[in-house]
This record gives structure tokens, sequence and C-alpha cells, in this order.
């Protein structure tokens, strides 16, 4: 499985690492756990490039909040939860 970093999601979706951080931070806000690698930083797999590509036209619609695309996102992947800490 090919790992990604965040400025190669950004050049593969079309959108701005900023982008990828803010909609990353989304998804594990709602409750999505990305890999980390040893200097912590995400790491992003052949699945997220499809993930991210959604979130952006999801996004562009401007009919639901980032929160709100990341929920969905959530039940689209068949992505566990892992509790949300405080």
């Amino acid at each position: 499985m090919k790992e990604y970093q965040s400025s190669q999601i950004a050049g593969i979706v079309g959108i701005s690492v900023a982008t990828v951080r803010k909609y990353a931070q989304y998804m594990e806000k709602a409750g999505y756990m990305f890999l980390r690698n040893e200097s912590g930083h995400r790491v992003f797999l052949d699945k997220h490039i499809l993930l991210f590509k959604e979130f952006n036209g999801l996004s562009k619609t401007g009919n639901l909040s980032l929160g709100h695309i990341a929920n969905k996102m959530i039940t689209i992947s068949g992505a566990k939860r892992h509790p949300i800490r405080p």
C-alpha cells in the first residue's frame, strides 16, 4: 500500500496543502484516525485520495458545513469512529 504526504495528496486532488490539513482536522474531530509517522505527521493511503476528492467536491457545493461533510465521509467510507476526546 502506497503512503502519501500532505503535499502529494494536495497535488493529486488539486487543493492546497493547507486545505488537506484542514479537511484532515475536520475528519479527526469527527472521530477518524489517520496513521502517523515517527515525526507525528499524518500518513495518507490510496483510499484517502478518493476521500479528499469527495470531501472537496462536497465543500464546493456550499450546502454543508465542513463538519457535516466530515461526518458524511466517515459514514460513506465505513471507517470506525474513534472516541472523541473533550
